[in-house]
């Protein structure tokens, strides 16, 4: 292509999807503003480290936290955090949070999978909190936050809407999404034929003449021999992303089991919020994108702002993105030999458009987030909810 036309393609990338409705912004709120589109990488190149079960990124310069996020990503992708959300955290981090993400795999009981995660964030916090290098991650007295992407969310509502389960003072719920398995996995007879079958093989299992190794152990091979770090991974991080193929295993046991179904359904996940969310307590923001055919943000948002102080508490926004915006890692493209291709130019712009996308995220993340922060360190009359050092159930006790 001429170069005039290859310039033409990388400005309509940066343009032409950058509003939406001849806005920056479609919200359900009226405060709007323009977003920062700088050219500039968005990683922060911000060292994850791995404490207990958690994933942690924290702010630059042992700059100190104004709050504690813990981070909850979506299905499947939730095995392996630091490497399918790392611009995500990073980019939190840097803008002055210590982030915890949880990997955790696919469970068909959402009830036990949120308390789960929610135990492995309290133990990694105090495993934080005991070592004298790390103890400045997470000071006591500053709020502890909630992010979730997709089923992330479902799970930060179910943890926020029981009695003792309450650890944030705020969440964010991005692609909230809480579908039938019928409807989460759209293939006609999948798993009428996959019970059965998981199930013989189950009864037919027989042991194996040698021990196979773990998908973390081929994972942790593979990141010695393949040039993972051109991508910005760590070895560790490459290796413990095994977490991703391990869960699928999980899943075929519990289709074996007999569970054809979340437990609790979406209806009851709804009962449960509707009766338990408070968002006076817990100020809450649903963020969906214009092209994600999964979200159900829409119907959260009702039910959150039909709760008790749900139309003063209870913020949605609408951003140009998909369902897998939060999603990403700043990979490196390498130019050819022979010099600047068409093909270097439309995987550069797509990469330049997928960034201006999850910076805008980022931005009105930590925007809500930072409010947040100083609401609940000048707190009203009535608390808001609970903080970190606090008497109410926090990672302090």
């Amino acid at each position: 292509l001429p170069n005039y036309k290859l310039e033409k393609i990388m400005k309509s990338f940066t343009s032409t999807t950058s509003f939406v409705n001849g806005q920056h912004a479609v919200r359900a709120f009226p405060t709007q503003r323009p977003v920062r589109t700088s050219r500039r990488s968005l990683r922060t190149r911000a060292e994850a480290i791995k404490v207990g079960r958690c994933w942690v990124v924290a702010p630059p310069k042992r700059q100190p936290p104004r709050g504690i996020v813990h981070f909850l990503g979506g299905a499947f992708v939730s095995g392996a955090p630091q490497v399918l959300y790392s611009l995500l955290l990073e980019s939190i981090a840097a803008s002055g949070f210590t982030v915890l993400s949880t990997p955790y795999a696919v469970s068909f009981k959402h009830l036990e999978c949120a308390a789960t995660v929610r135990q492995d964030f309290m133990d990694s916090v105090q495993e934080l909190r005991g070592n004298s290098s790390q103890s400045w991650m997470v000071p006591a007295g500053v709020p502890v936050l909630g992010v979730g992407h997709s089923n992330g969310a479902l799970l930060h509502l179910l943890n926020s809407s029981q009695s003792g389960q309450v650890y944030t003072v705020a969440n964010v719920l991005v692609s909230y999404n809480n579908k039938q398995v019928s409807d989460a996995i759209p293939i006609p007879g999948f798993l009428e034929a996959l019970g059965p079958t998981a199930r013989a093989a189950q009864e037919q299992q027989q042991p194996l003449p040698v021990e196979l190794p773990s998908p973390s152990a081929v994972l942790e091979t593979a990141s010695g021999l393949l040039p993972f770090s051109a991508l910005g991974l760590s070895q560790r991080q490459v290796a413990d992303a095994g977490l991703l193929l391990e869960q699928l295993g999980s899943v075929v046991k519990e289709v074996g089991d007999g569970n054809s179904d979340f437990t609790p359904n979406p209806e009851e996940s709804r009962r449960i919020v509707k009766a338990g969310y408070s968002p006076t307590a817990t100020p809450t923001l649903l963020v969906q994108f214009t092209n994600d055919s999964f979200d159900q943000t829409p119907e959260m948002l009702d039910i959150l702002l039909s709760c008790d102080g749900g139309a003063e508490n209870v913020q949605g926004l609408t951003l140009p993105g998909s369902h897998i915006t939060p999603c990403g890692t700043d990979l490196k493209w390498q130019i050819g030999a022979a010099g600047f291709s068409p093909q270097d130019a439309l995987i550069m712009a797509v990469k330049q458009q997928s960034q201006v996308e999850l910076r805008r995220l980022t931005q009105e993340l930590v925007d809500f987030l930072g409010s947040c922060c100083a609401a609940a360190s000048n707190p009203p009359t009535q608390p808001q909810g609970p903080v970190a050092g606090s008497p109410t159930p926090s990672v302090a006790q």
